[in-house]
Parts: C-alpha cells; structure tokens; sequence
C-alpha cells in the first residue's frame, strides 16, 4: 500500500508544481491534432475539401502550393488556438 501522505505534504509545501502532459491534455481542450472531427470540419473544411487534409497535424506538416496558402491554413490555427482560446474546467480545476 502506498503512503501518499509524504507526497501530499511535498505538494502542500511547494512553490509551484510543473505538470508535463501529452496531447490527452490538449484533446480536453478541444486540440486534437490527429483528428478528422467536427472541431476540424468547421475550423479548416474549406482546406479538407481543398487539399484532402485529414487532421490539424496534415495541415502543419503539408507541402502547400504557395506561402498564401500556407499562412492562410496557420493563421487560422494560431488566431482560434491561441487567440481565442478559452479554458476548459479542465484547465481552470488544474
């Protein structure tokens, strides 16, 4: 049996916790890189139909026909990602 009263008194006592997460983290908040679902439908359908993109990391790693192209897709990214980004209970409870 584990005693976790030690490391419950470590976190009790620490200044901060640094807490290192995968991408199970980001799929709560709703950032699924490898996923072909509504998020990425509404986000970038015109580029699904356009380029046959299948998911976010497609888009990321694509070859694109022009820097127009290629800005559109990331630009896009970055403003619903990061600058719309609104928190989940999951971050705000962490």
């Amino acid at each position: 049996m584990i005693d976790w009263k030690p490391i419950a008194e470590k976190f009790r006592e620490a200044d901060a916790i640094l807490i290192g997460a995968s991408n199970g983290l980001s799929i709560t908040e709703g950032l699924h890189l490898f996923a072909d679902n509504a998020a990425f439908e509404r986000l970038f359908g015109d580029f699904k139909r356009k380029y046959g993109l299948e998911c976010i990391l497609q888009g990321m790693m694509a070859g694109w026909p022009s820097e127009k192209e290629k800005w559109a897709f990331w630009t896009r990214l970055i403003h619903h990602y990061c600058g719309q980004y609104q928190p989940t209970s999951v971050m705000n409870d962490l």
